[in-house]
């Protein structure tokens, strides 16, 4: 069988860009790629995110939360003892972590109760993925096992309010919108 040299120069330029477009694809999978997770699945973040774990969402367990940096806050709310300790993550670092934009987050919980969010809401105010309480696991009874929630600084009455009704416990997912 005869070539012509065209006809192998072009297959050979298919054949090199194919090669490329997949390096060039794998490379940005493994970039954008989170870690997996390897206990029970307590929340997925989805929407408009860079880093996944799974087709379009990233999955965290709590091991994978606590990587992103524990804090304990102090929050008294209308649904727990004055003076309870709260542990968790920031919600902004999380966003970092899944390279989040967006203008709003819709926030569901485990009984399909949902809200959405300014984005801006985690640089403006401090916000927690909060997962324990007082040393103890937040569970299905008691918030658990995630509860999204602001820490007061000292906000007039009506902005604490609004946030308040931002407070979502039994969270599941956060999808940026």
């Amino acid at each position: 069988m005869k070539y012509s040299r065209k006809r192998s120069t072009s297959v050979t330029a298919v054949l090199q860009l194919a090669i490329c477009l997949l390096m060039s694809f794998a490379a940005m999978v493994s970039a954008d790629e989170l870690a997996q997770p390897e206990g029970e699945i307590i929340l997925v973040v989805k929407g408009s995110i860079m880093h996944t774990n799974a087709p379009g969402v990233a999955r965290f367990d709590y091991a994978m939360l606590a990587e992103l940096g524990v804090v304990s806050e102090q929050i008294d709310t209308e649904w727990t003892p004055a003076g309870a300790v709260f542990e968790g993550i920031r919600a902004r670092r999380l966003m970092e972590a899944v390279g989040a934009a967006g203008r709003r987050i819709r926030a569901t919980a485990l009984n399909d109760y949902s809200v959405s969010i300014p984005f801006e809401d985690l640089a403006a105010h401090d916000t927690l993925l909060a997962f324990s309480r007082d040393g103890r696991r937040l569970r299905l009874r008691d918030q658990g096992p995630l509860w999204l929630m602001y820490v007061p600084h000292d906000q007039p009455d009506e902005i604490q309010s609004i946030l308040n009704h931002r407070m979502v416990w039994q969270l599941q997912t956060l999808e940026i919108e």
